[in-house]
């Protein structure tokens, strides 16, 4: 079984983010993949497609097209708060 790992910091509106992503064989303990992502914030979603595509990638599963077309429909996040805090 491969277990995917990821990491997101706090961030602020308008910052960048950067996710690291480490694919590991967990019976083996074995490192077989990592890249890192980097993105506005605001994108992360768009980002976190991109990990989901290169994760399916690296395990070699097939994406149908109706998985493309949900990872491809994304949109910016709204950062600021609906109501007051």
């Amino acid at each position: 079984m491969h277990t995917p790992w990821w990491r997101v910091p706090c961030c602020a509106p308008g910052d960048d983010v950067r996710i690291s992503v480490q694919l590991i064989e967990a019976a083996a303990d074995r490192h077989l993949w990592a890249e890192v992502f980097d993105r506005n914030l605001e994108d992360v979603l768009a980002m976190l497609s991109e990990v989901a595509r290169a994760i399916a990638n690296e395990i070699k599963i097939t994406v149908t097209p109706e998985e493309e077309a949900r990872l491809a429909a994304t949109r910016p996040v709204n950062l600021r708060p609906t109501k007051p805090i």
